[in-house]
């Protein structure tokens, strides 16, 4: 069983001979804060690029028993151009834990692959917020062409938030000063 303050110093010296043991932490350790803190470090030394970096953030943002942690692994996947990312982050988009769901949904537009457009799609007719503002910044992220008919239905969506997201992601692709409110 590790402390956060280990696995912060571990994370801290880092190097080569830092990843094992944070790997294992990741992997092993039953406190959930202790996790998290090791992810955060892993995630300092290597990107999701790397084959074992990508397996590990796969498999907890797959099995891990905690949303912290799961959702940590969730922003470690949002790579531009990262292959298997769109599956892994489109499954967690549907996590039970808003906050997973909302990390994985703005990481899939990180990702700026074509597919994610249709992944993200459910989320932007969502009944909760969250859910609609995180597709809607997901939507923007992937910096496709078909994202700005997506977007326009939201600049009229009830909740501010959702609305000025969308909004600040349509001027962004169209490099024009739109309306806040659709008429």
């Amino acid at each position: 069983m590790a402390s956060s303050s280990a696995v912060m110093s571990i994370g801290r010296i880092g190097g080569e001979e830092a990843l094992d043991p944070l790997y294992s932490v990741v992997s092993e350790d039953p406190d959930e804060l202790v996790r998290f803190h090791a992810l955060r470090n892993y995630r300092r030394w290597r990107t999701a690029r790397d084959d074992a970096a990508f397996k590990l953030f796969h498999t907890v943002l797959t099995y891990d028993k905690s949303p912290l942690v799961r959702e940590e692994a969730a922003v470690a996947l949002g790579v531009k151009g990262l292959p298997g990312a769109v599956d892994t982050l489109a499954k967690a988009t549907r996590d039970q834990a808003w906050e997973v769901a909302v990390a994985a949904a703005v990481s899939l537009g990180k990702t700026r692959d074509p597919k994610a457009l249709e992944a993200l799609a459910p989320l932007l007719a969502a009944k909760d917020w969250r859910l609609r503002g995180a597709g809607a910044a997901g939507t923007g992220w992937t910096n496709q062409a078909g994202a700005v008919p997506a977007l326009l239905p939201l600049l009229s969506d009830p909740e501010i938030s959702v609305a000025r997201t969308a909004w600040e992601f349509l001027k962004r692709l169209t490099d024009r000063d739109l309306p806040l409110r659709q008429k």
